[in-house]
């Protein structure tokens, strides 16, 4: 959508709709923009990457988000 600006509140919804639709790939683009854009992932939004890697079935990559976390406490 042009001229919105993905952020902290916006990036953790996409995500979460990602998830309950079972929709990896569009999951993982918009994970891939936030590392484009240089956003810095804080523990909402990486709570949600890591619950949509593990519900899609990707719990390597889940596993790997998760042990970079500096607290666990999601």
């Amino acid at each position: 959508i042009t001229g919105i600006d993905p952020n902290e509140y916006t990036y953790p919804s996409v995500l979460r709709t990602c998830t309950s639709l079972g929709n990896l790939d569009l999951g993982e683009h918009i994970h891939g923009q936030t590392i484009k854009s240089g956003f810095q992932l804080d523990v909402y939004v990486s709570s949600e990457l890591i619950d949509m890697y593990a519900k899609c079935g990707r719990l390597d990559i889940a596993q790997k988000m998760l042990d970079r976390l500096p607290e666990h406490d999601i």
